[in-house]
């Protein structure tokens, strides 16, 4: 696990899913406006990646004292 202060811990916490966010939200936007069309198993990745971080985000967050 990363060795971070709780400072940098709950920082990196907070950012990580606003930072997803955008992502998920600019593939997804880009997907349903985009010219050439993309499979929808991108979608699907974007999508289960964008779950992913948000756990990472929470296992960051969670207190090991």
């Amino acid at each position: 696990m990363l060795r971070l202060t709780p400072r940098r811990r709950a920082v990196l916490a907070d950012k990580v899913p606003d930072v997803t966010n955008i992502i998920a939200g600019a593939l997804v936007i880009g997907f349903l406006v985009g010219e050439p069309r993309a499979p929808g198993t991108l979608l699907l990745a974007v999508l289960a990646l964008w779950g992913a971080v948000l756990v990472f985000a929470l296992m960051i967050a969670e207190d090991r004292t």
